[in-house]
């Protein structure tokens, strides 16, 4: 193993064992899972400190045993031992072997010098271990804000003016691309009040910012578009990093409550496939947007040579395929492209907020750009055609004055999706690696999903270069754990 890959390994585990201790254990009331949990959490700080300082640990014991041994035969052992190493575990065993076999005198000054070099080894063994499970702990505080009742006031205090108050502060599970709070807050005149705060993340997977995000929503409010009307926004980091002040509006994400009532879903779909259309149509001008230029296909390209850079820039691991379907995408840009659109560029049921059967609102805009309205179209199809409602879509899309869908484009940004989804976990990881933000999310988008999006490349550009190849627009993988907010 090279010695970049055990350190990853080591800051891996060591970031795992500080979730536990600050996230899980504190949170857990089953007293069997709390005890899994101790007993989870302290294997895991002894294997960081044994990857990350293994030499410290062990250099000094292993040199005594050299001396304690003399000149019996070393053996080699062909297992890797993760607790001690592999030259420290030949030379214990040279030393067990040795006293049993009755070649070493067992004066007291062989059994005081092999107690005290033991002794000295779990020692530091113990020191290093606390040592490194503390400075994950730092890290993590110190490039993760924890957001109590205080602070949440603090920041609607500052953006909204003063006498407001804060009674719960509630993270929402995921936030891969952003931080999601909940405040139950109060205010001045005494009316309560739920509130949203988006928080940029410390090293955030599509680099996004929300001051962009929220110049956006108040654009499209204007328009009437449904979104989570956009209250105030914090540039100076007041919870740690920028964050913005959003209306929380009533609904569910997701298909659970609604997906088996067959009028539920046509009502719903449709509504979707009405606001698609509707965003398509929306002068980028008019919300704040300003192309570069006239012509779509060069607005596309562009949009590609920018994830291309993040890429090349934050890439952790080589990939063949990514760099194969970068190029191949600069490549095959589709030949028409109508004009220029606003891209949500993440549609599907897990960022929409449903109530009653009614659509109430479209969430999570960090990767909206301007672009071919086919992104949305062939990203949204998976979650749609899942529910078995892709035709009443796009019937509705449509007779809404939507874009004429094209298979050319639609095969296109099949590929896009996976690639910029795989793009958007190389980033994630980069910032755990380089400490920016080591996080749990951080490394499962790194080694888990990456690996996921990754595959799913591999097969949708494999379906655009083989030859009469009529495999379907469904990727792999549907949906998009990355941005599932």
């Amino acid at each position: 193993m090279q010695e970049s890959e055990q350190k990853i390994i080591g800051d891996i585990l060591a970031n795992l064992s500080a979730e536990l201790q600050l996230r899980i254990l504190p949170n857990l009331e089953d007293d069997d899972a709390l005890h899994s949990g101790s007993m989870m959490q302290q294997i895991l700080s002894h294997l960081s400190a044994q990857f990350l300082h293994g030499d410290r640990i062990c250099g000094p014991t292993s040199a005594a045993y050299r001396d304690i041994v003399g000149p019996l035969d070393q053996p080699v052992l062909t297992n890797s031992n993760l607790v001690e190493g592999d030259e420290l575990s030949a030379r214990q065993e040279a030393l067990q072997n040795g006293i049993e076999a009755g070649e070493l005198s067992i004066s007291a000054v062989v059994v005081q010098d092999a107690v005290r070099a033991d002794g000295d080894m779990l020692q530091r063994q113990a020191e290093i271990s606390s040592s490194t499970a503390g400075l994950a702990i730092r890290q993590l505080n110190d490039c993760e804000v924890v957001v109590d009742t205080e602070l949440a006031a603090q920041l609607l205090n500052s953006a909204l003016g003063p006498g407001h108050d804060v009674e719960r502060v509630q993270r929402a599970s995921g936030g891969f691309s952003k931080d999601t709070l909940f405040f139950d807050a109060r205010y001045p005149e005494g009316r309560e009040s739920r509130l949203v705060v988006r928080r940029d993340l410390p090293y955030g997977p599509g680099e996004t910012r929300v001051v962009d995000e929220f110049s956006l929503l108040r654009g499209l409010e204007k328009t009437g578009f449904p979104v989570a009307p956009a209250l105030a926004l914090d540039r100076t980091g007041i919870l740690g990093q920028p964050s913005m002040i959003s209306a929380c509006i009533a609904g569910r994400s997701g298909t659970e409550d609604w997906s088996g009532d067959a009028r539920a879903s046509q009502s719903i779909t449709e509504s979707l496939a009405q606001s698609l259309a509707r965003l398509h149509q929306i002068s980028p001008s008019s919300v704040g947007l300003s192309p570069s230029g006239s012509d779509p296909k060069a607005t596309v390209r562009d949009y590609v040579l920018e994830w291309q850079d993040r890429w090349r820039r934050n890439r952790v691991f080589p990939s063949p395929t990514l760099a194969a379907a970068y190029e191949w995408l600069l490549d095959n840009i589709p030949s028409e492209i109508g004009r220029i659109s606003i891209v949500h560029g993440d549609v599907g049921f897990h960022n929409t907020l449903v109530e009653n059967g009614k659509l109430n609102a479209i969430l999570d805009w960090e990767f909206a750009h301007l672009g071919d309205a086919s992104e949305d179209l062939s990203y949204c199809r998976p979650f749609i055609e899942d529910i078995g409602m892709w035709d009443a879509f796009m019937e509705a899309y449509t007779a809404a004055g939507g874009i004429e869908y094209r298979e050319e484009n639609a095969h296109y940004f099949r590929v896009w999706r996976a690639v910029r989804n795989s793009t958007t976990c190389a980033t994630a990881f980069r910032g755990f690696v380089d400490a920016h933000y080591p996080a749990l999310k951080a490394t499962a988008q790194g080694l888990c999903f990456y690996r996921m999006f990754l595959e799913e490349v591999a097969v949708a550009l494999q379906s655009q270069t083989t030859p009469n190849n009529t495999q379907s627009d469904q990727p792999t993988h549907a949906g998009n754990p990355v941005s599932n907010d």
